[in-house]
């Protein structure tokens, strides 16, 4: 897999960087993990400071296009995304607690 940026924006505003790009030759849609861990490589950057906003395959293509976000820190990730974005991430305390209720009823059965 190899991605290649169209865009780069750094919003110095919202302590961010914009990505917009492609994954080539990938079978099928990328999902937002593997595409997470693709540009924490590529850029060299933490993992959970990336949000995928959008992955979009075109019919025919093998080509999936990426809108992404980098932060600097939680703090502007937190404030600026949308709540709806942070749940598909996993981000929200909501989250946070439903995932330690999952793992404490799956450790006493």
């Amino acid at each position: 897999m190899k991605f290649v940026v169209m865009r780069k924006f750094e919003n110095k505003l919202t302590d961010r960087i914009e990505i917009y790009g492609y994954i080539e030759e990938y079978e099928g849609t990328i999902n937002r993990k593997e595409a997470i861990e693709l540009l924490s490589k590529e850029f060299n950057w933490n993992k959970d400071l990336i949000i995928i906003r959008k992955i979009e395959t075109k019919k025919g293509s093998n080509k999936n296009y990426i809108e992404a976000h980098l932060y600097t820190n939680e703090k502007s990730l937190k404030y600026f995304e949308p709540s709806y974005i942070l749940r598909r991430h996993g981000k929200t305390e909501e989250d946070k607690k439903e995932g330690k209720e999952k793992e404490s009823k799956e450790t006493n059965q």
